[in-house]
C-alpha cells in the first residue's frame, strides 16, 4: 500500500470496484490494519492476479479498504475498492473505481483512448461526465512499482520516481522517493531493521514515511492526517477484519486553528488584518487576492492578509464576463435540475438586480438546509436538493447550484472561517458570485446578505472536469502548517 491510499482519508473520496475472478492467478494477498493515533479505524487488503484478455496475461490489482473516522462528534463510514489493470511490462491501461461515503456513491472510469489520451468517465447521482486527460507512455501500474521496489529494493540514499495515476483526483502525478537510513521499528507484535523510505508527489504537499524491509515489502507507513498521523502495518486477514475501536481521537476538531486572540463580532467586522505564518514557502505562496481578501505585504513564510466585507456598488464597463463553466452543469453542481430551477425561479422572483437575487437564494440555503451532517463527504446538488442535509460543502455546492440556475456565474471558494463556538477557525467551503465585474462571496451557512472578516480564502474552482476533486489539492499544503495572529479587527 502506498500513501496515496492515506490521500482518501484527508479528502474524503474512495473507491470500490469490481470483484477479481476467483480462478485468476493469485499473485498477492496481504492485509494492513490503520490506526489514527491510538484508534484502530479499519484496513486495507491488496490482492493481485494475473488474468488473461484476449489472449495477453494482464494484471489486475484490487486496492480495498474500509475505514472509519469522528469528524465533529459523527462518525464517517468509508469503503474503498479501486481497481487497476496493467499490462506485463507494467504500463497501466484501465481503471475502474466507485466511492463511497455514508450514502454518496462516485464511480470513476477509465482507459486508454489513443496515444497519449486516457478517457475518464465519471458519474454521480443524475450525472455523467466524460473527458480526455493526457498520458505519458510510462504511466505504472501500483503492481509495477511495488516488483520494482522487490526486484532492486532501495538502499540508503537512493531514490526512485514512478509516474502513477491518482484515481481519487483523476490526474497523473509523480511520485517520488528517496531511501533514508536503517532503523529498529516496533511493529505491531515485534521489533524489526526496517529501511525508512519518504514518499512525496509533485501534486500534493504531503510526506509519508515507508518502512520497507530487505525484500522491499512495505511493513509500516505513516501519513500526516491534519495534525494527527495515520499509520499502517503489515498482518494477517484475521487481525485485519477485526472491529474498528474509536476513541476520543476527531478529525474535524484536529483541524481547527486556535488564533492568538479572539475576535469580537468576525462575520460582521467591516474588516480584520491577520498575520498568516506558514511552516513552509508553498502554503504563503498559493494564498490568492479576491474581493474581499488583501495581501498587504508577503515575506518569506508570512502574509499580512486584510479580510473585509465587500459587495457590488457599480458596474465594471471593462470586465470580461465569466468563463461558461461557471454557469454549466457539472458532476457536482447541476443548475439544469428541474427542483433546482423551481426554487431559483421562485425565490429569486421581483429581484431587481443579479445580487439581489443571490442574496435571497444564500438566505434560502441557509433557512432549508436543516439537517448539519458531518458524516457525508461530498455530495452534488440534485442530492443535496433533495435531503436538505450536509455540512459547509453541501451548502455551497446547493447555493452554486441554485446562483446558476438563476443565471448568475458562480464557484465554490475554500479556505478557514472563524468559529465563535470555539474561538478557532475551522477549514470551510462557501460560494462566490460574479456580478458586475467581480468574485463577491456568500455564505449559505450563515446567510446574512454578505461576509465580513472571518473568512480567509486559500483556493477557487468551478467544479468542471473529471478532476474536480484537485480543487482541493492547495489545502494540503496549509493544513497543519499555519498559524494566525490577529493584527486589528475594525467595526
Amino acid at each position: 500500500m502506498g500513501s496515496m491510499n492515506g490521500l482518501l482519508v484527508i479528502v474524503g473520496i474512495v473507491f470500490v470496484g469490481q470483484a477479481p475472478a476467483a480462478t485468476d492467478n493469485l499473485l498477492e494477498d496481504r492485509w494492513e490494519i490503520a490506526f489514527v493515533g491510538s484508534d484502530r479505524i479499519g484496513f486495507f487488503h491488496t490482492e493481485v492476479r494475473q488474468v488473461n484478455a484476449s489472449g495477453k496475461p494482464v494484471i489486475h490489482s484490487r486496492q480495498h479498504s474500509q475505514l472509519a473516522i469522528q469528524r465533529f462528534g459523527q462518525q464517517m463510514k468509508m469503503e474503498s475498492i479501486s481497481d487497476y489493470f496493467e499490462l506485463a511490462d507494467g504500463r497501466l491501461y484501465a481503471t475502474d473505481s466507485q466511492s463511497r461515503i455514508s450514502n454518496e456513491v462516485t464511480r470513476s472510469k477509465g482507459q486508454i483512448a489513443g496515444a497519449g489520451k486516457f478517457k475518464v468517465t465519471v458519474e454521480t447521482k443524475g450525472s455523467k461526465v466524460d473527458q480526455l486527460i493526457d498520458w505519458p507512455a510510462t504511466v505504472t501500474g501500483p503492481y509495477a512499482q511495488e516488483k520494482s521496489l522487490r526486484n532492486d529494493p532501495l538502499k540508503a540514499g537512493d531514490s526512485r520516481a514512478f509516474l502513477t495515476f491518482m484515481p481519487e483526483m483523476n490526474v497523473v502525478a509523480e511520485r517520488r522517493l528517496k531511501a533514508i537510513d536503517k532503523q529498529t521499528i516496533p511493529l505491531l507484535k515485534r521489533e524489526a531493521d526496517l529501511l525508512r523510505v519518504t514518499e512525496t508527489s509533485d501534486k500534493v504537499a504531503i510526506e509519508s514515511s515507508l518502512w520497507i524491509d530487505e525484500k522491499g515489502n512495505v511493513q509500516k507507513m505513516s501519513l500526516p492526517l491534519a495534525g494527527l498521523e495515520m499509520t499502517t502495518y503489515r498482518t494477517t486477514k484475521e487481525d485485519a477484519l477485526k472491529a474498528t475501536k474509536l476513541g476520543d481521537t476527531d478529525i474535524g476538531y484536529q483541524t481547527l486553528v486556535k488564533p492568538d486572540k479572539a475576535i469580537p463580532n468576525a462575520h460582521t467586522a467591516s474588516s480584520v488584518t491577520y498575520r498568516l505564518t506558514f511552516d513552509d514557502s508553498i502554503g504563503a505562496e498559493s494564498l490568492p487576492e479576491a474581493s474581499y481578501q488583501r495581501i498587504l505585504s508577503r515575506e518569506k513564510n508570512t502574509l499580512i492578509v486584510k479580510e473585509q466585507s465587500s459587495q457590488p456598488t457599480a458596474p465594471n464597463p471593462s470586465a470580461k464576463p465569466a468563463g461558461p463553466e461557471f454557469l454549466d452543469s457539472n458532476t457536482y453542481i447541476q443548475p439544469d435540475n428541474p427542483k433546482i430551477k423551481k426554487v431559483a425561479e421562485e425565490v429569486t422572483a421581483g429581484a431587481k438586480t443579479p445580487w439581489e437575487k443571490a442574496v435571497r437564494l444564500e438566505k434560502w440555503v441557509a433557512d432549508n438546509m436543516t439537517n448539519q451532517d458531518f458524516s457525508i463527504g461530498f455530495a452534488p446538488s440534485n442530492e443535496i436538493i433533495e435531503t436538505r442535509q450536509g455540512d459547509c460543502t453541501e451548502h455551497a455546492v446547493l447555493l452554486a447550484a441554485l446562483c446558476r440556475a438563476a443565471g448568475i456565474p458562480s464557484r465554490v471558494a475554500m479556505g478557514l472561517v472563524y468559529l465563535e463556538s470555539s474561538q478557532s477557525f475551522g477549514y470551510h467551503m462557501w460560494t462566490e458570485v460574479y456580478v458586475d465585474g467581480d468574485w463577491y462571496a456568500i455564505d449559505g451557512t450563515i446567510g446574512q446578505g454578505k461576509i465580513g472578516g472571518g473568512h480567509i480564502k486559500i483556493a477557487d474552482g468551478s467544479l468542471k472536469g473529471v478532476d474536480a476533486n484537485s480543487t482541493f489539492l492547495p489545502i494540503f499544503k496549509v493544513i497543519g502548517k499555519l498559524k494566525i495572529n490577529v493584527e486589528k479587527v475594525s467595526s
